[in-house]
């Protein structure tokens, strides 16, 4: 606590080992699971701070320093700036202990008394070491892996060979350096304030207790089917956290995204605002966008403003069973997969996608139910469910005239609600609204929504459906697409402000099913359960309390919500060409593209202004570098064609322009990225990577 690692290695970096040593490995102290008094725990912690929830404190028992059965083999630092590129390829790569052949340089292999070959460092040869904390019984029992049994933690947990504190003052540096406010709100478990939770012990606390033949301390309810939530989250049962109605929280899937989620995070974050935001990254997806939300995280840290909670899922997180996966695949029929890709014959691959629907459909329905009611155990309220290419909007009345679904479709008479929904002072109060909703960027939807919950549809809708706006991949003019945007951004680069043309409101071939917005606060943990979750379009029942199905010409139900009818709607931006075939999926196609990129049935920018209401906010140097694609400050580059558009384009028969090199395998790097051969960063020391 008093100096960093970082700057102890800089104030000695002409000096053994860092001098000569690139990679330096480390030896790793094991610490068990026995426990000093509380008492000697909170010596030099600071006030409001409950060392027994802080395993760097908690336990200080540890093994015999350099007996590799039970600290095991070394972990490594490395000063990768002094590394070749060559040396990071696949051949040259070892494991996480000594990740390069360069970790051997200077610290060969040590032999123990039976002969084998351990990576072990000695601690009298090192000036930094690991700790490794073996954890309370019910940490070590959350992580699924068939190593783990309860012999062989009664086997470790008890190692009491030394006994080390000399990290504990960390908790104190880092209340000083961030403050107590902050500081307790990142270690909310561990911190009881002024609630004497230390004393008290928690709900269940209460159970009996068992000792293994170690002294170790263990709940009697061990080896049975336990559900473990983290401190902040509290069960149905136990009561939730107080509802904030402060901004708007997302539910969102993700597969090869990266390209649009800087412009879907800027747009929502200014325009909702996004406060809190769950992610699922596709199994089958290429790419993460961990390092994206990272960044995003770290910007937005810099300014006055709240950020975003963003978490990451993958499918352990929400899936289900074997058992349970299967029964919910076969609720999925074969003629629904048929309807959605157009099938003509069955064969052997188109069962195989068969299998692939049914999971992608289980997938969304099980992601969805978990989202939902994580968002409602943590006290939020409005929450959305769109993907990347969505943007949710107010739903502004086109001065110019409008007309809504064609004739041709109809509304499907049935049930007292609907008729109640169709009542026309209800109707008339909704459309007289539509009038009056605020610019895109002079007022948050959040706001909108708190200024009038106690006006329709607010008041008496829990889920309310919102029409889809399809926007093809026709372009205006490069000076039309300017106008009003910040200077030094290029509009060009931004689908919100590039593509303008819309699809007829209403049209069900372009626009299709609609998305929803829930208040979750409202609805009970029952309507979560799978059998009550419907389709990412209106994921629960109560989605079709007010709003029906429509029916069409052909008679098949759809679910689209009139545009005279709604404050709100979804833009869907079907994007470039290039955009549109990174995302690897069988329905996707040149034709397809051809047919749908060349819509202009309407013109609509009522979204643009929510670029200059982000820049107000964040301000131009942090906007400028999360949304660096789309910024080129003095640089000239709107001018300047980036390397490779001289290629010739060829254009569809709609009139949208497409690369010539489109159908062949190309690799896209992110404008923030630069190639081996493009040279490198300058090298910056301050901090660990």
């Amino acid at each position: 606590g008093s100096m960093t690692i970082s700057d102890y290695i800089q104030n000695n970096e002409e000096r053994k080992p860092w001098v000569e040593e690139v990679c330096i490995p480390l030896p790793r102290l094991f610490f068990g699971s026995v426990e000093s008094s509380r008492e000697d725990l909170q010596k030099g912690i600071p006030n409001g701070f409950d060392g027994m929830k802080l395993d760097t404190i908690r336990y200080q028992k540890h093994a015999h320093k350099g007996l590799f059965e039970y600290n095991q083999y070394d972990k490594s630092i490395i000063d990768i700036s002094r590394i070749d590129f060559e040396e990071f390829e696949f051949k040259n790569t070892k494991d996480v202990h000594r990740p390069i052949l360069r970790c051997y340089d200077f610290r060969r292999y040590r032999i123990n008394q039976d002969g084998i070959h351990h990576k072990i460092t000695l601690f009298s040869e090192t000036l930094l070491r690991v700790h490794h904390y073996f954890g309370s019984f019910e940490s070590y029992k959350v992580r699924n892996d068939v190593r783990r049994s309860d012999e062989l933690y009664d086997q470790l947990s008890g190692v009491n060979e030394g006994q080390d504190n000399s990290i504990t003052p960390w908790l104190s540096a880092f209340v000083d350096k961030i403050g107590e406010n902050i500081a307790s709100e990142l270690l909310s478990s561990a911190y009881t304030g002024d609630k004497g939770r230390i004393q008290q012990p928690k709900h269940g606390e209460e159970k009996a207790i068992v000792q293994n033949e170690t002294g170790v301390s263990r709940p009697e309810h061990r080896g049975k089917e336990t559900i473990l939530l983290d401190e902040t989250e509290i069960s149905e049962s136990g009561g939730l956290e107080q509802v904030n109605k402060s901004g708007i929280s997302a539910c969102l899937i993700v597969k090869d995204d990266n390209d649009k989620l800087n412009e879907w995070l800027a747009y929502h974050y200014t325009s909702l605002p996004l406060r809190h935001l769950i992610v699922a990254v596709d199994p089958a997806s290429k790419m993460s966008p961990k390092i994206l939300f990272e960044r995003w995280d770290a910007k937005l840290s810099k300014s006055k403003n709240a950020g975003i909670d963003i978490v990451m899922w993958n499918d352990n997180d929400f899936m289900p069973g074997d058992e349970q996966l299967t029964e919910a695949k076969n609720s999925i029929s074969y003629e629904q997969f048929i309807r959605k890709v157009n099938l003509q014959k069955e064969t052997a691959e188109s069962m195989h996608k068969f299998d692939q629907f049914q999971l992608h459909r289980v997938r969304q329905r099980m992601f969805l139910r978990a989202c939902l009611a994580h968002h409602k155990k943590m006290g939020r309220s409005w929450t959305m469910s769109i993907d990347t290419d969505e943007y949710l909007s107010f739903n502004h009345y086109e001065s110019n005239g409008e007309k809504d679904l064609p004739p041709k479709v109809i509304q499907k008479k049935e049930g007292k609600k609907e008729t109640s929904f169709s009542y026309p002072l209800r109707i008339n109060e909704i459309k007289r609204s539509r009038f009056n909703l605020p610019e895109t960027g002079s007022m948050t939807i959040s706001d909108y929504i708190q200024n009038n919950e106690e006006r329709k549809p607010w008041v008496e809708e829990v889920c309310i459906p919102l029409p889809r706006l399809f926007f093809g991949s026709v372009e205006s003019s490069r000076e039309d697409l300017q106008k009003g945007i910040p200077n030094g951004f290029d509009g060009m680069k931004l689908d919100t402000i590039r593509y303008q043309k819309h699809a007829h409101k209403g049209l069900f071939e372009y626009n299709q099913y609609d998305k929803s917005i829930i208040d979750i606060s409202r609805i009970d943990f029952e309507e979560f359960e799978f059998k009550n979750t419907k389709d990412v379009h209106r994921p629960i029942l109560r989605c079709y309390d007010f709003r029906r199905y429509r029916i069409n010409q052909d008679g098949i139900h759809h679910k689209i919500t009139l545009f005279s009818e709604t404050l709100l709607r979804v833009h869907h931006y079907f994007g470039s060409f290039e955009s549109y075939k990174v995302r690897n999926d069988v329905r996707r196609s040149d034709e397809l593209y051809d047919q749908l990129s060349g819509v202009n049935e309407g013109q609509d920018n009522s979204i643009t202004p929510w670029l200059s209401a982000f820049v107000d906010k964040i301000g131009e140097n942090i906007a400028s570098e999360l949304l660096s694609s789309a910024y080129t400050g003095d640089k000239g580059r709107i001018q300047q064609p980036k390397h490779g558009e001289e290629k010739a384009i060829v254009q569809n028969e709609t009139g949208v322009s497409r690369p010539e090199h489109r159908g062949k395998e190309t690799i896209l790097l992110d404008e923030t990225e630069i190639s081996e051969s493009g040279g490198l960063e300058q090298v910056n020391k301050s901090g660990i990577s």
